[in-house]
């Protein structure tokens, strides 16, 4: 007789558990249907413009740190002081493109790639998803006035290298 109660008694347990989960799922599922954040650094601080390069430096500076990566001039600079093994390229986040807004309100801003020492390509840089979201992108060499931008690019970086090793 006991083995036919434990039985229900087991079965009405794992019922209760099953029950249990369920209900602390939709507690879950409720609490991420929050709104996201947006990203500090873009937001106004006063009467002050949002400087959207300065931000997406910020936020690829602390990507490196975190993650323990070599995106950019900054975290190339730590491994080179820790004696680590360093990257070939990076963002040259201290030249940029002036801001761009497009019809669906996403910002961007283009950043040199260098590699080798040289600028080797462009990358993209978006805000997007009502200011939620970042995501760095490499842009294709078939784009519209790639080159142009390249060889601008390279003029800004070149400028850059040549006053910086004068005031040294």
């Amino acid at each position: 007789m006991t083995k036919k109660l434990t039985i229900p008694v087991v079965l009405a347990f794992l019922v209760a558990i099953s029950l249990h989960s369920c209900r602390s799922e939709d507690l879950l599922n409720s609490s991420e249907e929050l709104p996201p954040t947006k990203f500090r650094v873009f937001t106004a601080q006063g009467k002050e413009t949002i400087n959207y390069a300065k931000g997406f430096k910020t936020l690829l500076e602390h990507y490196d740190e975190i993650n323990n990566v070599q995106h950019t001039a900054k975290a190339l600079r730590k491994a080179l002081k820790n004696s680590s093994e360093m990257a070939n390229e990076y963002v040259e986040l201290n030249i940029h493109s002036q801001d761009f807004t497009t019809k669906g309100n996403e910002k961007f801003t283009l950043f040199p790639l260098i590699k080798n020492g040289k600028v080797d390509g462009i990358i993209i840089a978006r805000l997007k998803e009502n200011d939620t979201q970042v995501e760095f992108l490499k842009m294709y060499t078939e784009a519209e006035n790639y080159n142009k931008i390249l060889e601008l690019f390279k003029e800004a970086y070149l400028k850059k290298h040549i006053t910086s090793k004068n005031c040294s």
